[in-house]
């Protein structure tokens, strides 16, 4: 049962709110025959978002085929084709689904697996409109055949039929290197962006939930910690629900830390083991992107936090961003990806020295 504040699946309807525009776009590049590239951090609203835009695309073309694959569990070459191919065929009907699936698992013949659904869509749908979602594609990213896989993508999405690509990915930095560093897959994919949403959009639709329950939240209240939670919704809505089950009428501020306490209670195993796995260097390092430093490699911040040199730093900063604990924003600051972890340590990790 999801309750008046969804976080368990995907939002719609109602609760779908901020990123209209946002679908609006996708939808429109989509229906153009564009590939499109959303990747952000686990939880923050792509799911959302597209099926958002591929439902307002729907609207629009009654013969539209969606395909979603996700490639989250793939761990070998063989799993991709599998996966991709296993799916392709039975969304769009590919005779001797079976056989052929084989044939290129035996092969590893990426080329023919990942075109796969061009050809089909150029020969069984003139009239449809076909979109293929891949999730999780940093997953590729960890495989011996990546390269192979990549080029294989790279000539599928530059070429022309009724098949558009809409690709996802939830690691930031990995995505970021591989579609904005390489140049690989350069001119095949329209990047749209998933925007913060206005916090005083997110109080709205806070108050006015609560309020349909016949609860009250003070608004200055529930603005304090949506900037908390740097207007993540899944966490504001978690946070929300747990707020929703603790009172009968009147969010306070009581009722509101309390709530926060059990949000926190609930990740603390993760964010234990995760700061668990670090170094020395690495915990430093942290506690010096919290502190706002953001020239890491000065003598004064290597001296201040321990971090030994410049090269260290350097080493150390990399090391954290391949957690995906840490990333660069638009204007080339590092800032801590998980706005709860975040938290977490300036008030709990970082706060009780």
């Amino acid at each position: 049962m999801q309750g008046y504040f969804p976080y368990l699946d995907y939002v719609s309807g109602k609760d779908f709110i901020g990123r209209e525009t946002t679908s609006l776009l996708i939808s429109n590049y989509l229906e153009r025959g564009e590939n499109v590239l959303v990747y952000d951090a686990p939880h923050s609203g792509k799911t959302s978002v597209i099926n958002h835009a591929l439902s307002d695309l729907r609207r629009k073309q009654n013969s539209l085929v969606t395909c979603c694959v996700s490639l989250g569990n793939v761990l070998s070459g063989k799993d991709f084709i599998k996966k991709l191919v296993g799916k392709v065929s039975r969304t769009l009907s590919v005779p001797d689904a079976e056989a052929l699936t084989d044939s290129l698992v035996e092969e590893e013949n990426f080329d023919k697996a990942v075109s796969l659904a061009a050809e089909v869509s150029d020969d069984l749908f003139h009239t449809s409109r076909i979109v293929v979602v891949i999730e999780e594609f940093q997953a590729l990213d960890r495989l011996d055949c990546a390269e192979k896989i990549y080029k294989a993508f790279a000539a599928a999405l530059s070429g022309k039929s009724s098949c558009s690509w809409l690709i996802t990915g939830s690691s930031i930095n990995v995505m970021k290197y591989l579609f904005r560093v390489r140049t690989v897959f350069a001119g095949t994919l329209t990047r749209v962006v998933l925007p913060t949403i206005d916090p005083r959009q997110i109080v709205e639709y806070v108050i006015h939930t609560f309020n349909s329950t016949g609860k009250v939240i003070p608004r200055e209240l529930a603005l304090e910690y949506v900037g908390y939670l740097r207007s993540d919704m899944w966490y504001v809505n978690h946070l929300m629900s747990i707020c929703d089950s603790l009172t009968r009428g009147y969010v306070n501020d009581s009722v509101i830390r309390d709530a926060m306490r059990n949000l926190l209670f609930i990740h603390n195993p993760r964010f234990r083991s995760e700061m668990a796995s670090l170094t020395g260097f690495q915990i430093n390092c942290l506690k010096a992107i919290l502190d706002g430093h953001t020239h890491l490699t000065s003598v004064e911040v290597i001296n201040r936090y321990g971090l030994n040199s410049s090269a260290n730093t350097i080493r150390v900063r990399e090391a954290l961003m391949k957690k995906e604990l840490i990333a660069f924003d638009d204007d080339n600051a590092l800032y801590v990806i998980d706005p709860l972890f975040e938290y977490w340590l300036r008030n709990d990790y970082f706060g009780h020295e």
